[in-house]
């Protein structure tokens, strides 16, 4: 039996809407669905992503104009879809707010999300609130920054801003999903001692992670023998049918990129920038090919943001926490390698190096972690006796 339409959209959608074409049709077709109570194009993009559910829902033709929404979401409970509602709705609003980046900082985005429920109590916040929450968290220059941001006149700049690019995701683009979503893998990024609060997914609202998921990260300035063995590594993980994250960054990233994509290994690139600038540009055709289907790329910025070192650090800790261990392959004792072997320990994520010199610096950092140094053929045997670390 299907659920009253209350229980399943218990926000407050004030249109009707119709679809057509909807994501996940096998076959060109002329059709129309109508939900009530209708939620937005974009809350619905939410619901019914890229999934078998969603090609399922689009090959039925429906004489009705009520649709029984449980053939399309057997996978939600009435509580998930609850969560849904209030996701899309705070997802607008943090869009918006992106379009302040030069006022609003990550930790500041981050501290609101993580105190107005909904989000968009943020746009009614008195100075006296936002002198509490930045003030309580030393995060002062925030402060005043989201003060300008309450009293600003471009409120209706940010509004079409966040409406541009959530229509883009509606029409297949990606998503943005929050933290309370259901399809959000809270399970894995809630080990990050940095809180994700959100996270861009492209092309579709589905992150699935094959086991063994492993995390090949490694220096841009890597040796030959270094860049083999990232190979290697991903080589392996193919094999097994598990999934490759990587920073898609030059280097040993690329190499792990590259030797995955020879496999049927799921690949997961996780970018500092937004989707439409990926950094070192070179692997814009990479990142075309995994919106094409071959894989997922993530971010946490919308996809005109452009790259910064800010934005590398934070995605590290990403990488760090999606795995079930991480491999190292090549890097200096403080670099780039070192920030993401740093969050996996924080993390409780297994790391292993496999550079190819046992006296590296991250090599020893990684033994300082708690993890072991061994060669990329050593570990991949690990991983067929069914072992992380």
């Amino acid at each position: 039996m299907p659920l009253p339409p209350s229980h399943i959209w218990m926000a407050d959608f004030s249109k009707w809407r119709t679809f057509r074409a909807m994501p996940g049709a096998r076959v060109p077709c002329r059709w129309t669905i109508m939900f009530h109570p209708a939620p937005s194009f974009a809350a619905m993009r939410q619901v019914l992503p890229n999934t078998e559910a969603g090609s399922h829902l689009a090959t039925r033709k429906k004489r009705s104009k009520k649709l029984d929404l449980s053939l399309a979401l057997p996978m939600f409970t009435a509580a998930d879809l609850h969560n849904i509602g209030e996701a899309a709705e705070d997802a607008n609003t943090l869009m918006a707010m992106f379009y302040f980046r030069k006022i609003l900082d990550h930790q500041a985005l981050s501290l609101c999300v993580q105190h107005f429920r909904p989000l968009s109590r943020f746009f009614e916040a008195t100075e006296r609130e936002l002198k509490y929450i930045f003030a309580r968290d030393r995060h002062l220059r925030g402060y005043v920054d989201a003060h300008q941001l309450v009293s600003h006149t471009q409120r209706s700049a940010a509004s079409r801003y966040a409406e541009r690019h959530l229509n883009a995701f509606a029409e297949g683009l990606g998503s943005l999903l929050m933290h309370n979503h259901p399809a959000f893998p809270r399970m894995r990024l809630e080990r990050s001692r940095l809180p994700v609060d959100w996270l861009f997914i492209h092309p579709t609202t589905a992150l699935r992670l094959s086991r063994p998921t492993v995390a090949i990260v490694g220096s841009r300035q890597s040796s030959k023998r270094q860049l083999d063995a990232a190979r290697d590594v991903a080589e392996g993980v193919g094999a097994l049918g598990g999934t490759v994250v990587t920073g898609l960054a030059t280097g040993a990233d690329g190499a792990a990129h590259e030797a995955a994509r020879s496999t049927e290994a799921s690949i997961v690139a996780v970018l500092g920038s937004g989707v439409a600038k990926p950094y070192p540009s070179e692997h814009a055709k990479w990142v075309k090919e995994l919106l094409e289907g071959r894989g997922t790329v993530l971010s946490e910025v919308p996809p005109d943001y452009a790259p910064n070192q800010d934005g590398f650090v934070l995605r590290n800790r990403i990488v760090a926490a999606l795995a079930d261990v991480v491999v190292a392959v090549s890097g200096k004792y403080a670099s780039g390698t070192a920030h993401t072997i740093r969050f996996a320990c924080d993390a409780s994520v297994p790391v292993v190096s496999v550079d190819p010199d046992p006296a590296s610096g991250i090599s020893a950092l990684v033994r300082e972690c708690g993890g072991y140094v061994s060669s990329p053929s050593d570990f991949v045997r690990q991983l067929e006796r069914g072992e992380d670390a």
